[in-house]
């Protein structure tokens, strides 16, 4: 089963606005060259028809990127090479100055847009740190806690994957399935580190939980506290 995502995080979301507005902005380039208003309903809608697979493109793409998939860090770059390249040859078809600064500032924010996503998707949250084909334990540490849920249910759960402000964890009992807000209680020697949190994502395995980084200054030992410590003695999560 793979990754299922409850809650869509800001990268994720702007990623997706970025690619919906190639759209717009690659036909208001068109307008410029052609000398037709960018707000004309049947110019926007005779652009659409003429062309279905840049239609096609951002519409798949756009729903990979909600989907949170791997394979969408890979096709932003060429949505962004693609819709660039038209928008250059249009500047060169007529030398428009402002063709020019709108291609570069959609080449500068595809640039940005491209980087914040890729590093969005390395996040634990999306990476549970092991294949849907593993048998039994799914982390060759003893990482260990417990999960108290909205409720109060308390469920123990080790880590398979972590990260500075996130991790996936997976719970030794079968109990209904958990969201919303819960609060980590992590056990490292002799020491216990809270957390809260908020269930981003779930596999058939376990969950993704994205760690609420101004409450966690609240407490004494937190998150960053415990990963410090875990990073310290050689616990590094796994690209899987």
């Amino acid at each position: 089963m793979s990754i299922k995502v409850i809650k869509k995080s800001s990268e994720s979301l702007n990623t997706l606005i970025f690619v919906l507005l190639s759209l717009p902005f690659i036909h208001i380039v068109r307008s410029l060259h052609m000398g037709e208003s960018a707000l004309d309903w049947l110019s926007l809608k005779g652009f659409l028809f003429a062309n279905p697979w840049k239609v096609t493109l951002v519409v798949l793409l756009s729903l990979l990127i909600y989907k949170a998939r791997k394979v969408s860090s890979l096709f932003v770059p060429v949505l962004v090479i693609a819709f660039f390249s038209w928008a250059i040859i249009f500047f060169i078809e007529d030398w428009n100055k402002h063709i020019l600064f709108l291609s570069f500032i959609y080449l500068v924010i595809g640039f940005y847009t491209c980087l914040f996503w890729r590093a969005e998707l390395e996040r634990p949250i999306y990476r549970p740190g092991f294949k849907e084909n593993y048998i039994g334990k799914k982390s060759e540490y003893e990482l260990s806690g417990t999960l108290v849920d909205r409720y109060d249910t308390k469920v123990k759960f080790y880590l398979s994957n972590w990260g500075e402000c996130s991790c996936f964890l997976i719970p030794l009992e079968t109990k209904s399935k958990l969201k919303g807000k819960v609060k980590l209680m992590l056990h490292f020697g002799k020491h216990e580190f809270v957390a809260n949190g908020t269930i981003v994502s779930f596999n058939s395995s376990g969950y993704g939980i994205s760690i609420d980084s101004t409450e966690q200054k609240t407490q004494s030992l937190g998150w960053n506290d415990y990963y410090a410590i875990i990073s310290d003695r050689g616990y590094f999560s796994r690209f899987v």
